[in-house]
């Protein structure tokens, strides 16, 4: 299921265009899902939970979201978080996308003559050092509480806040929504208590118009943390 999200952003990158409501984008990510493997979506029904332009810093959960009909302009931004099921295993990927020319800009660019759009390639950036710091900082012995106080450091110091309407920077991948654990500053539980797990820092500077996400599944295995 991780596999088919991450092909799912793959093609959302082409169908992508200016124009398009964050329900096209939903139809388009679920339909995708659908139509390549997923019987269904974990997240209360929610396959694609996408939040396109001002709307990116928005948080809350997936039984109150309902996709707007805002429509992406030529340059603009827009976030996808996926959550695609086969019986009792998750996928569960989240990308921020840019769109630049009304088409999303390739994944390799990193720098633009335009001021605000490199303000975004700067925070997607940023989010990529995050899970950088979650992999040379992960230690199974450590309680989640600290590697969140860090990590939430760092955030800070970047010049970043959290988004997230629980305060949180991911949670375990489990057989049911009830069954999460929430990487967050009150889990004291040690990280190799968790044998799978999400990190998506969903961030924005303080007062910004315009928020990040990145999200991947990390496993611990033998020595290591190992992206999905």
């Amino acid at each position: 299921m991780q596999s088919l999200a991450k092909r799912t952003i793959d093609h959302l990158r082409t169908a992508i265009r200016a124009g398009m409501t964050e329900k096209d984008v939903r139809s388009v990510a679920e339909e995708y899902m659908l139509d390549n493997g997923a019987d269904g979506f974990w997240y209360h029904g929610v396959g694609a939970f996408v939040l396109a332009g001002e709307r990116s810093v928005l948080s809350m959960s997936g039984r109150e979201y309902r996709p707007s009909d805002y429509k992406l302009k030529g340059t603009d931004l827009v976030t996808v978080d996926l959550s695609p099921r086969i019986g009792e295993y998750w996928g569960d990927y989240a990308r921020t996308l840019v769109l630049v020319g009304g088409s999303v800009l390739d994944v390799k660019e990193t720098s633009t003559d335009d001021t605000a759009t490199q303000d975004w390639l700067n925070g997607l950036a940023f989010e990529k050092s995050l899970h950088s710091r979650l992999m040379a900082w992960y230690d199974p012995d450590e309680p989640v509480s600290d590697l969140f106080a860090r990590l939430q450091g760092e955030i800070q110091v970047g010049g970043y806040n959290i988004l997230d309407f629980n305060h949180n920077l991911g949670h375990t991948i489990e057989k049911t929504l009830d069954e999460r654990r929430w990487f967050d500053g009150k889990n004291h539980s040690k990280m190799g208590d968790w044998p799978i797990f999400t990190f998506e820092p969903h961030i924005a500077r303080p007062g910004a118009r315009y928020g990040f996400k990145y999200e991947n599944i990390y496993y611990y295995s033998g020595d290591q943390l190992i992206e999905l």
